[in-house]
């Protein structure tokens, strides 16, 4: 209520043009440019304490319609973009200047070119260039892809955020579904950044603005920089270091204004690292918050307190020229020379890649350049400046996006239902290396008999000729892939339950079947945009066969429900060569699923028909006198067909089949009279 009368307040003041103090400057429309490290509000007025009335992002392009300082002294703009209008605060907004335009500079494009920047690099820099044309942009080719690194910089705890839920990662291990909670790592809120808002920071196309690029800059000590440069980027709190901070660069060789970027960055003068003040450690001072995280019985800032005394750093002297020293030596002289790589480690391999990171905060490197950006002098910002900026392999054709801070991201399945299933029913779940569980459900009329096995692979007994199988993903819904296969069914029915409300599902409803490999995708969009998708793959002996499916034009062997007329000892490639498959590739394996590379062919080995990457059909191959699958036909062939006529042990399937030389549907002592003139070549062929 208090605040909705001060707006109310305001509101009125500004109406009656009664507000003291408050000054309207602007008579004529300018743009601007927004530079945030996330998003901006606009506000109903010019006041903190107002409404809400939109959201901006860095690089919103916003029409200035009036600045005006407020009754705290503090500047705003009063701004308009598309059906936006509304308030926001001046120091994140750049005024637009009249820059000279980019005049073809035929040194400056041969650099470019030498240096291997992409295309879309070139765009931006020649924008700044026209700018700054003192400044040297080195462009750093890296071993890894952009997908690689993305992956391994995804991993949860390695980047944070504490705002807002659509933000924060639900990836395995960074939520809690028992409590329903994000997973902390710092004090203060830090939960795992989305994948999506580490993509964003960690494009450099996305930085490549003249504020921005400053994260990029190489943070080695240049003999240009000043105590009063020191002094504009430091807090007010923090000038009395200044020259200290000056003498421990040179010291160290690491860049005074990065230091104080970093000072300015942490804030200790706010919590008593860096005025000397910790209750309990006082005289001891941390400006750089070097371990400064929560545990045991300590928060984070008396940690760090109890990290100065240890290391002795009851001067600020010592403290700067001690951190500096630690930060040259184990980051700026491995690689790590620009805020951007001290935050993701894409070059110092000796400490290990995607590892040694000096801060969590995935804004980090972006907020850390603006404040040195900020704070420099027209005179620091003319002069030779050297930047290294990231290139990786295989980039997308697009800068990662900025991800929407609405609504959250639980796109996850509690379970997913497949119904006109006919025996036999059998479904595995994986997820990279976890186990999985897999819970089926025979109906039978009016009852039903259901089944949890925790497993790799389950099978549910024949019972029924329809079946319901429920399969449900495990260790908090992160089970994303399912391998079902279906028995005779032409049709599978699919339903999907969502985990969170206002979620979206597709691809679920009556799905024909194909004979062979099904891919079925369900996609889930949660309430933020982001999507996942489950794959199901279904395998069914019914179903109607593809209209592209492969199909055997060969001649030399029948092809049936199985494969015969093959040779003992045909070799794997000219087996394959005589099938003279068409619309598709052929390929041999083991009755347990192995790929035969090399080798002969034997029986209850299955020959696979593929369009691509989809099994479309599956043949067994009988070779008959070969009763044990090597592909040949010898006397322990004889041996296995004789123990099973005498009952000593038993042949089954397509070994049964094999031994059956006279094809009358039996074995007896005449099959064995068969392969044994076989065997001794009196007769030249069994198949």
């Amino acid at each position: 209520m208090k605040k909705r009368l001060l707006c109310g307040l305001f509101a009125l003041c500004l109406l009656t043009n009664l507000l003291v103090g408050y000054t309207v400057l602007a008579e004529e429309t300018i743009t601007g440019t927004v530079r945030v490290n996330d998003t901006l509000r606009v506000r109903k007025e010019p006041n903190t304490d107002c409404e809400t009335v939109g959201w901006l992002k860095n690089g919103d392009i916003v029409t200035i319609l009036d600045t005006v300082t407020n009754p705290a002294g503090e500047k705003w703009y009063h701004i308009s973009t598309g059906t936006l209008t509304g308030y926001s605060h001046s120091d994140y907004i750049d005024i637009n200047p009249s820059l000279p335009d980019y005049e073809t500079d035929e040194g400056f494009e041969a650099y470019l070119t030498a240096q291997r920047f992409p295309e879309d690099y070139k765009v931006a820099l020649r924008k700044i260039h026209a700018q700054y044309p003192n400044w040297v942009f080195r462009a750093e080719h890296l071993s890894m892809n952009w997908e690689e690194a993305l992956e391994a910089e995804c991993k949860v705890g390695l980047n944070t955020v504490t705002s807002p839920d659509a933000w924060k990662s639900m990836e395995y291990g960074a939520y809690n579904w028992t409590t329903n909670t994000y997973v902390t790592y710092d004090s203060g809120g830090w939960v795992t950044a989305a994948p999506s808002l580490v993509a964003y920071y960690m494009d450099p196309r996305n930085w490549l603005d003249s504020t921005y690029i400053f994260q990029f800059e190489d943070l080695s000590y240049a003999a240009n920089q000043t105590v009063d440069g020191i002094k504009a980027i430091l807090p007010s709190a923090l000038d009395k270091h200044a020259e200290d901070l000056l003498k421990a660069s040179k010291e160290t060789g690491v860049s005074a204004y990065f230091l104080a970027t970093r000072m300015a960055q942490e804030g200790s003068q706010n919590n008593g690292l860096g005025t000397g003040t910790v209750p309990g450690y006082e005289g001891y001072y941390n400006f750089f918050h070097i371990r400064t995280y929560a545990s045991g019985n300590l928060t984070a800032v008396q940690n760090g307190a109890a990290y100065a005394k240890s290391q002795g750093w009851n001067t600020p002297y010592k403290c700067l020229v001690d951190s500096a020293a630690s930060i040259g030596k184990g980051y700026i002289n491995l690689g790590q020379d620009t805020l951007y790589y001290q935050k993701f480690n894409f070059t110092n391999t000796t400490s290990g890649l995607y590892a040694h990171q000096y801060m969590s905060n995935v804004a980090a490197p972006s907020s850390e350049g603006r404040i040195r950006h900020n704070a420099a002098t027209a005179d620091q910002l003319s002069a030779n400046i050297t930047f290294n900026i990231p290139v990786f392999k295989s980039m997308p054709d697009k800068a990662a996006a900025m991800p929407s801070r609405e609504g959250n991201n639980n796109n996850f399945l509690t379970d997913i239902k497949l119904v006109g299933i006919t025996p036999p029913t059998t479904a595995a779940s994986t997820t990279g290396n976890k186990a999985t569980s897999v819970t089926s459900t025979t109906a039978t009329g009016t009852t039903a008999t259901t089944t949890t096995v925790k497993a790799v692979s389950t099978t549910a007994a024949p019972t029924a000729t329809r079946t319901t199988l429920a399969l449900t993903p495990t260790f908090d819904r992160y089970t994303m892939r399912y391998s079902v296969h279906a028995g005779e069914a032409t049709s599978i029915e699919v339903t999907a339950t969502p985990s969170g409300t206002g979620v979206k599902v597709s691809g679920t409803g009556t799905i024909q079947l194909y004979k062979g490999d099904n891919e079925i995708p369900i996609t889930v969009t949660a309430t933020s945009g982001e999507t996942r998708t489950y794959t199901i793959t279904v395998t069914t002996n019914g179903g109607v066969a593809r209209p592209d499916a492969p199909v055997i034009t060969g001649k030399t062997y029948t092809v049936g429900s199985t494969i015969t007329k093959v040779e003992p000892e045909s070799a794997v490639d000219a087996f394959i060569k005589n099938l003279a498959v068409s619309n598709g590739t052929a390929g041999v394996y083991t009755a347990a699923g192995e790929k035969k590379a090399s080798g002969v062919v034997g029986t209850g080995d299955i020959v696979r028909l593929y369009s691509g990457n989809v099994l479309c059909a599956s043949y067994p191959v009988v070779i008959y006198g070969d009763v044990n699958g090597d592909g040949k036909v010898s006397s322990l062939d004889l041996r296995i067909a004789q123990k099973h006529i005498l009952k000593l042990s038993t042949v089954s399937g397509y070994y049964l089949t094999a031994a059956d030389s006279s094809k009358d549907g039996n074995l007896s002592s005449l099959d064995l009279r068969i392969t044994q003139k076989h065997i001794l070549k009196i007769t030249k062929t069994l198949q």
